[in-house]
């Protein structure tokens, strides 16, 4: 049986529905990068069983964890608070809300806004009435406040104005509310987003121990969902009742069916840039289980077949309850509900079952099917084997390091280039010409990306990794007057804006799924598919477009409170609304109004001023977000910045006073002055002769890369240079040049002698070994006589299984200190850092000089 494609203009008014189709594919393999990795395909994306929301339940399946609900405490208007228990008996995590009531005028469902009806945190431990002040005072605040240690995520969000208030009429007069209502928005609560990883002071699931039922990326930001929705029920439950004593409770059906609504505009797309490896990974993973379920045979009364066709009729309903039409940007809702009505039909034709069946049915979407109705198939292959998909959501943390080979070649980079970038060297190829925009962030909402017109405000321009199209053409035509015997790493030493992209092209070559096939910076760009891509990793449903972004549903059908313990695995996925009618909703698709501001952003009435004494802990990753924008501010290109902010936050874990190295460092307009030149010597040996003054912000990353390249061809490498300020910064390059698998000493010279640091691998990692010496001698011996000279020299050996050098060298350091850097590393990412609040916002004011003023931002803003 044979559907031809019909006219996709006819069915649905779409921009991005055209595509390369995969003809005759294998596909007991993963699709490949080059289909699936473009905007089409991107922009049809749905959550399945891999999704973060749904590994969350996965987790706590594992182990007997409950829901207690401590205090349900609301007025009439819903104000109030609520504290939540979740624990395993031995683990507790605590989910503490704030409810409000502000009328439309005082609030916008924008991340800046600070009036919400609900705030609330997620945290770990005991609890305690201490614990509990501090929150209630630092919540409302939101990004504006400062939180601790023991917080994990908070998150914020409004009642729906559209339903909120007939759920609760309903539950008031005894009923449950209209199903077919709900069908077409599927919440009655919405959130701008869920807020974790170490932003300010939170813990990180970086520094979760491996048990920990937190510990994979966006976990915690899932619970605090799955959380958020049971305030808001608990909520509507409480309201309903203090209007009418015998009110109705929301049944559990409609529990699991109502999920949190929320939104994510341009944000999440420079999310994807920021973590390649991550995106590469995910996506793998993915692909790697729908090929496991397409190549699994088929036997007769084979369960997945009933199951299968099941889902289908389910999936028809579930699209056809509701009316949502895309925006003109994705699939209307009915076409895909038709479709899978087609899909049905074929299927239940079939002859026969083939042994490999999913695989033609797979063939069968791909030639017949729209990519969103293609997608939503393979969200139901995936249920099928639940079995053989554990196996495909664990190890989802990746090292995200970015680095290249230093001795490697200009030619070596050209062949990478031909080799594994053939696509961008096509879709890039007169990028230079074509890409009139940057991406920047502005002093009104100072975490909120935008995208503003290139050129009238250049001083703002700091490079992203949102720049990559335009900084790929800037390499190939930097690459045309080099030759392919050049070194690389001297390449980057006349070319440090160019360090960013030569990392990334480096260390992604193998990572076909890191990359989205599309050019951001162009006139025309739509975030659309970036954004709904990363959404459905996360778990979001009922995708639409909105004007700032994409709107969409979590935790629709998922398990509610009384599930856990019983391990109900809830009503995934396609949730059907309960009692609602056969057919498509009534209720019109939702337009939100362009202008989303609030009528007046002005500090709560409850609002107080902290004093958090001297000192304040943070979590190492927000020290390395303010570090790289603050070095960006003194000059220093992304490349550099990013290394030099990683060194700075292991100088602040290993030694203490990295921030105000930072500081020192990040002085506007301080660093990549002058120009810095290198010559051979001795054998490998090599002399940086910069200008004098010039920082180790930007000289330390090409110190180590000439030590390593000296490694790799003599077995001994040196760099060294004079003249250098912040030269303490280099104590900590034997962390790099350890991740570089080579042993790494540092000398630096002080007015009593030499200042000297070695890497000694051992049993527990890496151990840094600091003293004095009062001549290089006295612990290395050869080194040219020119070098004696120097104010800081690196050396690298490589290693080669006995007993290097280095651990040679370091017997000989004598009165001096011996830091594990795995231990404290480790403890810093667990336990947090205790720095000096003062240094700490002098460093994120230095950061913020990267916003562009609002009153400025005229001339750029593409609003």
């Amino acid at each position: 049986m044979t559907i031809e494609l019909q006219d996709r203009k006819a069915k649905a008014s779409t921009l991005l529905t055209e595509g390369p189709r995969l003809k005759d594919f294998d596909w007991r393999k993963p699709r490949p990068a080059g289909t699936i990795m473009r905007p089409e395909r991107l922009a049809a994306c749905f959550p399945g069983a891999l999704s973060f929301a749904r590994t969350l339940f996965d987790r706590f399946a594992e182990t007997q964890w409950k829901l207690e609900k401590v205090r349900i405490d609301f007025d009439a208007d819903g104000k109030g608070e609520l504290l939540y228990r979740l624990t395993d008996g031995r683990h507790d995590l605590h989910f503490f809300v704030i409810s409000n009531f502000y009328s439309a005028g005082d609030k916008a469902d924008r991340s800046y806004n600070m009036n919400w009806d609900g705030t609330a945190a997620l945290c770990e431990g005991q609890w305690s009435p201490a614990r509990e002040d501090f929150l209630r005072r630092e919540i409302p605040k939101q990004r504006f406040g400062r939180l601790d240690h023991q917080t994990l995520a908070y998150t914020r969000g409004n009642r729906s104005g559209r339903i909120f208030d007939h759920v609760v009429e309903s539950l008031a007069e005894g009923q449950q509310p209209d199903g077919s209502r709900l069908a077409a928005i599927g919440y009655i609560f919405r959130t701008t987003g869920f807020t974790a990883n170490g932003f300010i002071s939170m813990r990180s699931y970086l520094g979760m121990e491996e048990n920990h039922i937190l510990a994979g990326p966006y976990h915690a930001q899932m619970c605090s969902a799955f959380l958020m929705r049971e305030y808001v029920a608990d909520l509507v439950d409480a309201m309903a009742k203090a209007r009418n004593p015998a009110a109705a409770k929301l049944s559990p059906e409609m529990r699991r069916y109502l999920g949190i609504g929320n939104s994510a505009g341009l944000g999440l797309t420079p999310f994807v840039y920021n973590h390649p490896m991550m995106i590469h990974h995910w996506t793998r993973q993915r692909e790697l289980a729908l090929a496991e379920a397409r190549a699994t045979p088929v036997a007769a009364g084979d369960a997945a077949v009933a199951r299968f066709a099941g889902l289908v009729r389910k999936a028809q309903r579930f699209f056809l309850e509701d009316p949502r039409d895309g925006n003109q940007i994705f699939l209307p809702y009915e076409v895909i509900s038709r479709e899978m009505g087609l899909l049905l039909a074929w299927f239940e034709a079939l002859p026969d079952l083939p042994p490999d069946l999913w695989c033609r049915v797979a063939q069968w979407a791909e030639d017949n099917l729209q990519f969103e109705t293609i997608e939503a198939v393979n969200v139901i292959l995936l249920e099928l084997y639940p079995g053989k998909m554990a196996a495909f959501t664990r190890d989802l943390t990746v090292d995200e390091a970015l680095d290249f080979d230093p001795a490697a070649s200009v030619g070596d980079l050209r062949r990478l280039i031909d080799g594994s970038y053939g696509w961008m060297a096509a879709d890039y190829a007169d990028i230079l010409d074509r890409s009139p925009r940057f991406w920047y962030m502005s002093t009104e909402a100072p975490y909120e990306p935008r995208i503003g017109q290139r050129g009238p405000l250049p001083d703002y321009e700091f490079e992203s990794n949102m720049d990559a199209p335009r900084r790929f053409g800037m390499l190939r035509q930097a690459l045309e007057g080099a030759g392919d015997g050049d070194s690389l790493a001297a390449f980057l030493l006349a070319r440090p804006d160019l360090r960013n992209i030569v990392n990334r092209l480096w260390s992604l070559r193998d990572c076909a799924y890191a990359d989205i096939r599309d050019n951001t910076l162009r006139a025309d760009y739509n975030p659309a598919p970036a954004t709904r891509f990363m959404l459905s990793h996360y778990g979001m449903d009922k995708l639409d477009a909105s004007p700032r972004g994409v709107r969409g549903v979590l935790m629709q059908g998922a398990p509610i409170a009384e599930d856990l313990e019983a391990r109900n695995r809830g009503d995934w996925p396609f949730p059907l609304a309960p009692g609602a009618a056969e057919g498509p909703s009534t209720v019109e698709p939702y337009r939100a109004p362009i202008d989303q501001r609030a009528t007046a952003l002005r500090k709560l009435e409850v609002w107080k001023e902290t004093d958090f004494g001297d000192e304040v802990m943070i979590a190492p990753v927000e020290l390395l977000r303010w570090n790289q924008r603050a070095l960006q501010v003194g000059g220093a290109e992304l490349g550099h910045a990013i290394r030099c902010g990683d060194l700075l936050h292991l100088y602040e874990i290993c030694f203490g006073g990295g921030i105000r190295l930072a500081l020192d460092c990040s002085a506007k307009g301080t660093i990549g002055i002058g120009p810095v030149s290198v010559r051979a010597a001795g054998e490998g040996g090599f002399a940086l002769d910069p200008v004098p003054g010039e920082s180790a912000a930007l000289l330390a990353p090409s110190l180590l890369d000439f030590a390593c390249k000296g490694a790799a061809e003599a077995g001994r490498g040196l760099a060294f240079a004079r003249g250098v300020s912040h030269a303490v910064l280099a104590d900590v390059l034997p962390l790099w040049a350890d991740r570089r698998g080579c042993d790494c000493a540092v000398l630096r010279r002080q007015e009593t002698g030499w200042h000297v640091v070695v890497g000694q691998g051992e049993g527990e990692g890496l151990v840094l070994h600091t003293a004095m010496a009062r001549a290089a001698a006295e612990v290395l011996d050869g080194l040219p006589a020119e070098a004696e000279t120097a104010d800081l020299m690196v050396l690298c050996w490589r290693r080669d299984g006995s007993a290097t050098i280095a651990t040679a060298a370091a017997r000989h350091l004598t009165g001096g200190e011996r830091i594990p850097t795995g231990a404290r590393i480790a403890a810093a990412y667990r336990g947090g850092l205790r720095v000096s609040l003062k240094a700490l916002e002098t460093l994120r004011d230095t950061a913020f000089l990267t916003l562009v003023p609002v009153e400025i931002e005229a001339p750029i803003s593409t609003e």
